[in-house]
């Protein structure tokens, strides 16, 4: 419903409803009987597997923050999937989309290079 209400909004443009259809796509559960590009498959399923692994490793950091317990090699096993899932996600936007965008272009390059130049 109140997704409904954004994308009827005069306040986004025909790019960002794209990104919008393309990420209900992404998110929905597919059926068994539907035809689909295995490359597209292969791709949903490592952004869902990422996007997965980083929802877990949020809950054990905060987990650990909570115990006391630092854990080092956390931080940089989240910090690399939380990389990949970002950069994956923002690479399927721009595969998808037909209306190129200079934001998705600029999230995508920041995505890969943030973690570079902190690392």
């Amino acid at each position: 419903m109140k997704i409904n209400i954004i994308y009827r909004s005069k306040v986004i443009t025909e790019a960002d409803k794209e990104i919008i259809s393309i990420l209900k796509e992404l998110i929905r559960k597919k059926e068994s009987h539907e035809l689909i590009d295995p490359d597209d498959l292969l791709r949903e399923k490592f952004i869902k597997t990422f996007g997965l692994m980083a929802l877990i490793l949020i809950i054990l950091s905060v987990v650990s923050k909570i115990l006391g317990q630092g854990q080092e090699g956390l931080g940089l096993i989240s910090s690399t999937t939380f990389t990949l899932f970002f950069m994956m996600l923002f690479m399927h936007l721009n595969n998808k989309s037909k209306n190129p965008s200079i934001i998705l272009y600029v999230l995508t390059f920041l995505s890969a290079m943030i973690p570079i130049w902190f690392t």
